[in-house]
């Protein structure tokens, strides 16, 4: 068990998966029939009280290529927590595009990055800022 699955069971933070998903990848290279979508929500149970329980959630497409046939909560959240920071630690979209090799003229290079900051705004409120830089930092 990797320090993130561990963390992750710690935290009580659970997964809800359902095959299908968004039939396309966002932006992905990979033709869609050489991989498989799923529909994810991630819970974690922030407190109890009596037969009422506060929580939060975050859903989200998953891809994973063929020969992956489980995958847990960890997995999803290692990835959307490396999508995440790949906006959060770069200084521009310039620099987004240096570090991740896109081409900076592409609309599709642009889609990708705004959708990273869309996943960090998410994860952001799904874990708060300190519970995600503690995750990120964690072996999986």
């Amino acid at each position: 068990m990797t320090d993130l699955e561990k963390r992750v069971e710690e935290l009580n933070i659970r997964i809800n998966i359902k095959p299908g998903g968004n039939t396309k990848p966002c932006e992905w290279d990979t033709p869609i029939d050489q991989v498989l979508g799923y529909r994810v929500i991630l819970r974690r149970v922030l407190s109890r009280n009596g037969n009422r329980r506060k929580e939060k959630r975050i859903t989200t497409d998953f891809f994973t290529g063929l020969r992956v046939k489980e995958f847990g909560a960890a997995d999803v959240l290692a990835c959307l927590l490396s999508d995440a920071y790949s906006a959060l630690e770069s200084k521009s979209f310039e620099n987004w595009c240096e570090v991740n090799t896109y081409d900076i003229r592409s609309r599709r290079s642009k889609r990708i990055h705004d959708k990273c900051w869309y996943i960090a705004d998410r994860l952001e409120n799904f874990l708060g800022r300190k519970l995600m830089d503690e995750l990120s930092r964690l072996e999986h």
